[in-house]
């Protein structure tokens, strides 16, 4: 073994540690002067070597170092086939500003540091000033007086000075240890000195606040009733509830929930439309002692049989109507709208047994990889950190107006209501047909003097794309939910933009920070510190830190943790871990499964995910619910489903398929998951294959699926062109907004891919090329190109516009 291949060793494992790979091809030169006849001659013969090396099955230093001296004595007995030669053979896809073959460069040079000097010849080293490089990387190991001078060339596109500068510490640590240890495995190699360990631990650390008994949720919100009954709590459309009556209401509603079963850490279902009564019964949940499970009306009645079920709810509040659609529920029903007496007179009620801090406060259902939706269980003490911070966070006081937008299925709701009703803010529930429309929803928020509001990350971004009333009194908006492009971002606005960052396993936010406008335009904003009380360790697959700008897995733990999934203790263990930095063996960390890293500025970077989740429209799927749903359809043989798309408005889920029968049809199988599933998590276009790609150890390769496109769409109607120029222009706009070739005028919007953020964009287009306004519920209603093409002419004709006449009128609140 030489130098050169114990120092290559080391620096390949660096660059394993720093990128993740484990398959790397680096450059070395050669001289290339291995035969007697040119040792004489004057000129260049080196030659670029690719050295390849497998780092995978985690080896030891000593096992790869003799990887590398096979790689190495291999290359060296074929150094004289031209590197240009080996590019021809190779055919990689060219590209003028890179490296056919390799990006990194290594080279372990002789002494030119002295003169040498003949009769007539004296020859000395001239530095020469580097401008430009042809490699990302490039590391020059050269002998200096007995020691190893290392020089680093590199792309400032790529890196910067202190990046490269922790890349050399890091080098000089491993070749340390992996001399002095080689038969660790590379994984286990510590790349960390003492000060950048105790910079990652000091910064993945919240600040510590700690949070008293008088600080739990019904706590606050009792003590703000008691100051001020008569300020305003809640408004939706024309109706409001004031704190007493807010307190009163959610009273009354308590005490018959006891009478029905309502009891400590058991969930009650609320199955109810955005309104006041929603709050109303999510607070007279918790003062009933159980905690709410929040149920969406959007989502079919499948899924809200199966959370009902599987939640074990002994008590369901909702109203006649709703109550309809899940017929299995056998327990106890408290209908909203048979209570009127509710709403007569002050009501005292005092719960028998109070919430601990360790409580369960409320069960939030994510999507499952198993085909199920999986409950997260949620404490009152994670739930008053999650208050206690933001009020902090952002100053609320009396006087702020805040919003709830979100949809009912997200877990951001309760960061929209119970923040501000702890502090004794006004809540404003925005309309259906607001909340789906970035124009409507400045005119709401500049109407009603909103000053905090939450917006999911892609209405945010559509919503910044628009004219911004003058008139705004916002000092906040928020995002979360996905990721936020600092693409297409104002570089100035009249508010702070603050992105946010949280599982439902962690109470919502567990990271958050400012969005610096003018560099978002060159890079994605982060997502910022932990807020209070919150860890968030960047870690290896080993659950140890990794360096500063190398991707990690982001773990969670401190105050915000929840307490697990419901009624799944295995699944529980597995997300939720021991802490290595903790004395307790009880303090856990949650896995997240999102990549991250930080920035020498102590804020964190989202990178992405480790496995098969991805977010859509801000929810969360588990693409693995689907595919289990899709193989247990009779006809289908395997089905894979990825996302396709990287911008939120493009993004789409892909079904691929194989069939197992000539009799499959896909109508049926769609319905069948509309059935089960709610709409963001219908796949919007079918592929079929004559069998999925795999790899080499037979698993399915999803990075050699097929990328969509018209012609491979498994089972397409006939085509019906547009047949006049209103629908060629109504096709022409969904063809742009959805990434399509053509559409027929049967096509329904929904499934070409389309949802209700894209059909806002719809009818805004609508409006400025047609000038023809109309309300987005009509697009809803009939969501083909003919059915709006229809409702275009009929405005036209009769030169008319909506004006929102047709708006939703509520019915008094019978509270």
């Amino acid at each position: 073994v030489t130098p050169f291949m114990v120092l290559f060793t080391a620096f390949v494992v660096l660059l394993h540690r720093h990128s993740g790979q484990n398959d790397l091809a680096l450059g070395s030169p050669v001289a290339n002067r291995n035969r007697s006849e040119i040792e004489g001659l004057v000129g260049c013969f080196v030659n670029s070597l690719v050295l390849r090396t497998d780092l995978s099955g985690d080896p030891t230093f000593r096992e790869l170092l003799a990887r590398v001296r096979e790689v190495a004595l291999d290359a060296y007995a074929h150094q004289d086939l031209p590197f240009d030669a080996l590019v021809q053979v190779m055919e990689p896809k060219r590209d003028l500003s890179r490296n056919p073959l390799f990006q990194v460069m290594f080279a372990l040079q002789a002494d030119g540091s002295r003169s040498i000097e003949g009769e007539e010849l004296r020859l000395s080293v001239v530095a020469i000033e580097v401008e430009t490089t042809r490699f990302d990387l490039e590391c020059y190991l050269i002998p200096d007086a007995g020691k190893l001078r290392v020089q680093m060339v590199y792309s400032t596109d790529m890196f910067d000075a202190s990046s490269i500068d922790r890349m050399l510490t890091h080098f000089e640590h491993l070749l340390d240890r992996s001399i002095t240890a080689p038969q660790l495995p590379v994984s286990r190699i510590d790349l960390l000195g003492v000060s950048e360990r105790q910079w990652l631990l000091e910064n993945a650390t919240g600040r510590v606040c700690p949070i008293a008994s008088e600080e739990m949720l019904l706590a606050r919100f009792s003590s703000v009733v008691r100051r001020d009954p008569q300020a305003p709590a809640l408004h939706f459309g024309n109706h409001s509830l004031t704190y007493g009556e807010l307190d009163s209401a959610s009273n009354r509603m308590a005490e018959r929930l006891c009478t029905l079963g309502a009891r400590v850490d058991e969930p009650v279902a609320v199955l109810l439309e955005r309104s006041l009564e929603m709050v109303v019964a999510w607070l007279a949940v918790l003062k009933s002692g159980a905690a709410y499970l929040p149920m969406d009306p959007e989502n079919p009645a499948a899924r809200l049989q199966q959370m009902l079920k599987d939640s074990a709810a002994a008590v369901l509040i909702s109203d006649s109507s709703l109550a309809q659609r899940v017929t299995t529920f056998h327990g106890n029903l408290l209908c909203v709208d048979e209570v009127a007496a509710l709403h007569e007179n002050q009501c005292d009620f005092v719960p028998a047994i109070e919430p601990g801090a360790e409580s369960m406060a409320y069960l939030i259902y994510t999507s499952g990889s198993t085909g199920l939706p999986k409950g997260v269980a949620v404490t009152h003490s994670a739930l008053a950190n999650l208050v206690a911070w933001h009020n902090r966070a952002y100053s609320v006081t009396t006087g702020d107006r805040a919003t709830q937008i979100a949809g009912l299925g997200f877990d951001a709701t309760l960061w929209e209501i119970w923040p501000y009703l702890c502090t004794g803010a006004s809540v404003y529930l925005v309309d259906e047909e607001t909340r789906h429309s970035p124009r409507l929803l400045w005119q709401w928020l500049a109407e009603n003097r909103i000053t905090l509001s939450f917006v999911p990350t892609p209405m945010a971004e559509a919503m910044l794309r628009e004219p911004i009333p003058e008139a705004i009194a916002l000092r906040a908006m928020l995002t979360g939910g996905d990721r936020l492009h600092g693409g297409g971002l104002p570089q100035q606005l009249p508010f702070r933009l603050i992105n946010h960052y949280g599982p439902t396993e962690n109470a919502v936010v567990s990271t958050f920070g400012e969005v610096d406008l003018p560099r978002a335009a060159q890079k994605a904003p982060t997502i910022g510190r932990p807020i209070d009380n919150v860890n968030a360790y960047v870690l290896d697959t080993r659950m140890q830190p990794v360096p500063i700008g190398v991707t990690g897995e982001l773990y969670l733990g401190g105050e915000s943790l929840a307490r697990g999934y419901w009624r799944n203790q295995v699944l529980t263990d597995e997300r939720f871990v021991t802490s290595p930095f903790a004395d307790d063996a009880d303090t856990r960390l949650y896995r997240s499964g999102d990549l991250v890293r930080w920035r020498a500025d102590g804020q964190l970077e989202f990178v992405g995910r480790k496995d098969q989740q991805v977010k859509i429209r801000g929810y969360r799927i588990e693409l693995g619910e689907i595919e289990v749903l899709l193989n247990g359809c009779p006809g289908i043989g395997q089905a894979v489903v990825t996302c396709h798309g990287e911008e939120e408005s493009s993004k789409r889920l892909i079904a691929y398929l194989v069939r197992s029968s000539s009799t499959l049809n896909l109508s049926e199988v769609r319905d069948q998951l509309r059935d089960r599933l709610p709409g963001y998590m219908l796949p919007a276009v079918w592929i079929e294959l004559d069998s999925l790609p795999l790899t080499r150890n037979g698993k399915v390769d999803r990075t050699a699926l097929p990328a969509p496109t018209e012609q491979s769409s498994a089972e397409t109607p006939s085509h019906v062109a547009p047949r006049n120029q209103i629908e060629r222009q109504v096709a022409a706009i969904w063809c742009e907004l959805l990434g399509l070739e053509r559409v027929s005028v049967d096509d329904n919007f929904f499934d070409l891919g389309g949802h209700s953020l894209v059909a806002s964009q719809v009818v805004s287009r609508i409006r400025d090329e047609l000038q023809v306004d109309m309300l987005l519920s009509r697009f809803f209603k009939r969501p083909t190109v003919a059915g709006l093409a229809e409702q275009i002419q009929v405005a036209a004709l009769s030169n008319t516009t909506d004006n929102g006449s047709e708006n939703d009128t509520h019915e008094e609140f019978r509270l």
